[in-house]
């Protein structure tokens, strides 16, 4: 929208957790397609620790974001030095992106329209958890029983012997 944006992450087909802020003044200013180049790199720098690392698809409803962050191809030495700066830094991902039609997605143009009635600058999370199969306690208590060695061994500090026993989880710490 003219004055927000939005993305939502999404696993499996379902929704895990959605974003939205609303445009400062001067990012209002943008034409359509910075609006959609911003969007694509706040929402993938908003959702690094769940992107970072592994493989993943940008969705978009604005088909000229395929080419401008398209990771095989560079940009043209004409295209906006604020978006080149943006696909500099997603480069570090792994990702495809492919294009859409708006209505397949609408969701995410809600949350986009939605952040308009926010501050500005201010961001919004809205996390969708499924419930757990399981009840806290059997949690809990499952835990302690596959993992209450290596807890301990981490309170306490490693020994020669715990090193041995767990070095999966002693390179890890």
């Amino acid at each position: 929208s003219p004055t927000g944006i939005g993305a939502i992450l999404e696993q499996d087909g379902h929704p895990v957790l959605c974003i939205s802020r609303h445009l400062s003044k001067a990012e209002q200013g943008y034409t359509q397609t910075h609006r959609e180049s911003l969007t694509v790199y706040w929402a993938v720098s908003r959702l690094h620790k769940y992107l970072f690392g592994i493989p993943f698809t940008i969705v978009t409803d604005h088909e000229a974001l395929k080419f401008i962050y398209n990771p095989n191809n560079s940009l043209s030495k004409s295209s906006a030095a604020m978006v080149q700066r943006w696909s500099i830094a997603l480069s570090a991902y792994s990702y495809t992106i492919q294009h859409r039609s708006g209505k397949s997605i609408p969701h995410v143009d809600l949350l986009s329209r939605n952040a308009a009635t926010s501050d500005t600058g201010s961001e919004t999370d809205c996390l969708l958890v499924q419930p757990l199969p399981v009840s806290r306690s059997e949690l809990i208590q499952d835990t302690k029983k596959y993992f209450g060695s290596v807890i301990s061994s981490i309170k306490r500090g490693w020994s020669a012997v715990a090193k041995c026993k767990f070095p999966q989880f002693y390179s890890r710490c």
